[in-house]
């Protein structure tokens, strides 16, 4: 049970209705404050009033809730963040070392990359100058007809 108690101020009219309330707690603050400890203490007034008898008996909320509470205490010192047990003692973020990647053949794979990948919007694209399109013929000439008769075609 937690040792703080909340003091409930309630101003009731003469013919029984609760005109303003408050209560120290978070949620009561205010002139019309509705948190659970208004409640009770309205619920206890009507029972009062009608019963003629003051109810004095632990609620459910009042006891401590038995399953946060551990099987047997903790008297160990805490670990420091770095002793912890680690599942992996050192990652590797690049699977291939830096010095054996060949840059000539890593910057035409990125711009193979950049440039054949379909309706791209990436900046890396607008850094590389688009492709001729004269240079179709020129590229293929190993077949047998003409790919800019094929083009006109359409």
């Amino acid at each position: 049970m937690k040792a703080l108690q909340y003091e409930v101020d309630v101003k009731i009219h003469k013919n029984g209705t609760p005109q303003e309330s408050h209560c120290e707690c978070p949620a009561g603050s205010g002139i019309e404050a509705k948190c659970k400890h208004v409640a009770v203490l309205l619920t206890g007034i009507e029972h009062m009033v009608c019963h003629k008898i003051i109810l004095l008996h632990q609620v459910s909320t009042q006891r401590l809730q038995t399953f946060h509470v551990p099987k047997t205490p903790f008297t160990a010192s805490p670990i420091a963040a770095h002793k912890l047990p680690k599942k992996k003692n050192s990652k590797r973020f690049s699977p291939y070392p830096i010095h054996t990647i060949d840059k000539e053949s890593y910057n035409n794979k990125i711009h193979n990359l950049i440039l054949n990948y379909p309706n791209s919007t990436m900046p890396l694209k607008h850094l590389y100058e688009p492709a001729n399109p004269y240079a179709i013929i020129a590229d293929h000439a190993y077949t047998s007809s003409n790919p800019e008769d094929k083009i006109l075609c359409y």
